[in-house]
């Protein structure tokens, strides 16, 4: 399948899919920007990007920070091209349970995975609506469909994330600019090592990869998956309460 992109900014690139990704567009010929917080990891990615041949850069970015995350945006047009697709895939997930809320974790959880996003986009769109050429996609989760106890704020910044997508790419058509959101299930990463919770049907890294890298050079408009787990959330996601309420609090009970 062609790669036809010149250009692409990942955020969230330090590990994980976002790293992956960046990998594996490089190896295509497209030139990436690696964002993350960690400089010394992306520094280190980009160069191994670089030794395998490829053209990477790395720009320390909070995406949280709305001013930084424009001017990582400007950096990268200055050294590498006019963008032509942004992978928004900063996020973030913890355990916030109903009964003891904490304040500083939810803020953190909306900062990052709604308003990271959003400031990334918004930095790119004035570009790619001037050329009318454009990519942006976004990196969701099957807890996008319906919240689970003890997971307050990642559910929520999930469902907000579709839906902002959503209507984006039925606006944004009318510059010819594609928009993309990716609910993906547990794939193994850093952060899903680190979680004490059930993880059925966990993906291994690169396998989720290649199914996000496809999803994206098809330019869908949703992809979700491994299927198995996408058609349940999805039944889920229309489930009466009495019906989802006792899978909710099993759930909660493994977790």
């Amino acid at each position: 399948m062609k790669n036809e992109y010149e250009c692409a900014v990942i955020t969230g690139a330090s590990s994980g899919i976002g790293e992956a990704l960046a990998k594996r567009f490089a190896s295509a010929g497209v030139k990436v920007a690696l964002l993350s917080r960690r400089t010394d990891r992306i520094e280190s990615r980009a160069k191994k990007i670089r030794d395998a041949g490829g053209q990477a850069i790395a720009i320390q970015c909070d995406v949280t920070d709305k001013n930084a995350t424009h001017s990582a945006i400007e950096e990268t047009r200055k050294q590498l091209d006019p963008i032509d697709l942004l992978i928004a895939n900063a996020g973030f997930g913890q355990k916030i349970s109903a009964e003891k809320i904490d304040l500083k974790k939810f803020e953190q959880t909306y900062k990052v995975n709604i308003l990271g996003a959003i400031y990334s986009i918004a930095a790119v769109l004035p570009d790619m609506i001037e050329k009318r050429n454009g990519h942006i996609v976004g990196i969701s989760s099957h807890a996008s469909y319906r919240a689970y106890p003890k997971f307050m704020g990642y559910s929520g910044t999930k469902a907000a994330l579709n839906r902002e997508l959503e209507a984006m790419r039925n606006r944004l058509y009318k510059w010819d600019i594609d928009v993309t959101t990716i609910c993906a299930g547990f794939i193994r990463t850093e952060m899903t090592e680190k979680a004490d919770i059930p993880q059925p049907l966990r993906m291994e890294l690169e396998p989720a990869t290649e199914r996000i890298y496809w999803a994206i050079l098809k330019r869908r408009k949703f992809y979700s998956f491994p299927a198995i787990a996408a058609w349940y959330h999805r039944f889920a996601g229309i489930m009466p309460p009495a019906l989802f309420d006792p899978i909710a609090r099993r759930y909660d009970a493994m977790s």
